[in-house]
């Protein structure tokens, strides 16, 4: 049993960055920009089961696959500095909290944030936390995540990465 929960933390902690005192803010919720554009999963499309089965752990919460097309209602907003910044925000209906998931992540030198209100978690860069380009982000508390990536050059023309699912908490 030990070494299982040994073995949890130390998954769980290989995922969380280390706060930098120096971190920077999301661009747009630094810039004061209004809301991002919103993809929606449906109202009541995911509900918390009553109740495990006797023996199961009661379920806390569960992945919703992003469909693909909604990075493209991701848009691109410059900044007063001349930077751009890409945008999206996916919201999960009754979610207390979410996480994303990133797949094909390659930000380079670029920065990505998630964040909720003026609760947001990274700058995710290079290839991601395990440097294989597949994370996922920290719990941030909410029914709204917004995704900022801020490139290294005002060039970039799509997002460098995709995002597959959100896990939704219900608890």
């Amino acid at each position: 049993m030990k070494r299982i929960v040994l073995a949890v933390a130390g998954a769980l902690a290989a995922q969380i960055p280390i706060p930098n005192k120096e971190t920077p803010p999301p661009p747009g919720m630094a810039a004061g920009l209004k809301a991002a554009p919103e993809a929606r999963f449906e109202q009541g499309s995911s509900k918390p089961p009553a109740a495990g089965p006797a023996g199961e752990p009661l379920r806390t919460g569960e992945h919703r696959i992003v469909p693909a097309a909604w990075m493209k209602k991701g848009t691109w907003t410059t900044l007063k500095d001349g930077r751009r910044v890409w945008r999206l925000a996916i919201r999960s209906p009754g979610a207390k909290s979410m996480r994303v998931h990133f797949q094909a992540f390659k930000a380079a030198n670029g920065m990505v944030w998630v964040h909720i209100g003026r609760k947001a978690v990274g700058p995710y860069a290079g290839n991601g936390v395990h440097g294989d380009g597949e994370f996922w982000s920290e719990i941030v508390e909410g029914d709204r995540v917004t995704i900022e990536y801020l490139p290294e050059s005002s060039g970039a023309k799509l997002a460098p990465f995709t995002i597959r699912e959100v896990a939704h908490l219900w608890r």
